[in-house]
């Protein structure tokens, strides 16, 4: 991504492909903290619930703080270029950790314990998502994996039941 791309309009409302990119990093840096902070079990979430849960205490004025924390962090980098490498570094880092993390352990995130491996989930179907909010506007960017829109499917699917909506077209 170059400067011009960076500062096109993403599929989240507010933000520039930019501001999501600074958010996508931050989401790294969480992931890389919750991989190094192990939990005793069990899981008092799971991959489906952590995004119930999280809905259920969403207040719309954080929601606007955080947007605008974003856009401050995004453009507090001297070139587009520092913001890129810093999400690359720091999304390299989260993946290595990942494949370190013990797929039968737990880790602590966000004030609430998940098993490795549903926080995997979680992470994914977070990059999923925004990886189609960043291309909505970069007409030549590579689509998500085949297998990041099918953990998505998977968790949508499981947010729809949990709702009781049984009949969404997905």
């Amino acid at each position: 991504l170059d400067g011009a791309d960076l500062l096109k309009p993403s599929g989240c409302a507010g933000w520039a492909v930019g501001d999501l990119l600074a958010h996508q990093r931050m989401d790294a840096e969480r992931a890389l903290v919750a991989f190094a902070t192990p939990a005793p079990g069990p899981a008092d979430l799971d991959f489906v619930t952590y995004w119930s849960n999280w809905m259920a205490g969403f207040q719309p004025e954080l929601g606007v703080a955080h947007a605008r924390f974003v856009r401050i962090i995004a453009s507090a980098y001297a070139l587009p270029t520092g913001l890129v490498a810093h999400w690359r570094d720091t999304a390299e880092a989260a993946v290595r950790a990942a494949q370190a993390a013990p797929r039968d352990g737990y880790v602590h995130t966000q004030e609430h314990v998940l098993s490795a491996a549903d926080f995997m989930v979680t992470l994914v179907v977070e990059a999923t998502i925004h990886h189609l909010d960043l291309i909505a506007e970069l007409a030549d960017a590579v689509p998500p994996s085949a297998e990041g829109l099918q953990l998505t499917k998977c968790t949508i699917t499981g947010l729809a039941d949990l709702a009781g909506l049984t009949d969404l077209p997905i």
